[in-house]
């Protein structure tokens, strides 16, 4: 699956925003869209936030991105993922 420029600076906000969640430790459970401000999710077109969501969770799956695992879909229909410190 190949992302679009738009896409990939998205992919790499989510990374980013991972990445300092793990330093804070905050909370263990996300869904993608919590890297993001409503307005800013929003404005992104539905068929990249599928995209971004169908690659990010295949990546979880195949345990290409650490010490995170999938949990469940929540009342929106977004995953909802964990992760292990």
């Amino acid at each position: 699956m190949n992302l679009q420029e738009d896409e990939h600076i998205l992919y790499i906000k989510i990374l980013s925003g991972m990445r300092q969640r793990r330093s804070n430790e905050d909370t263990s459970e996300f869904s993608l869209p919590d890297f993001f401000s409503e307005e800013e999710w929003f404005e992104v077109p539905n068929s990249s936030r599928l995209k971004l969501g169908k690659l990010f969770k295949q990546k979880v799956d195949e345990n290409l991105i650490q010490n995170v695992v999938f949990s469940y879909m929540n009342k929106k229909n977004w995953a909802v993922y964990k992760m292990i410190f």
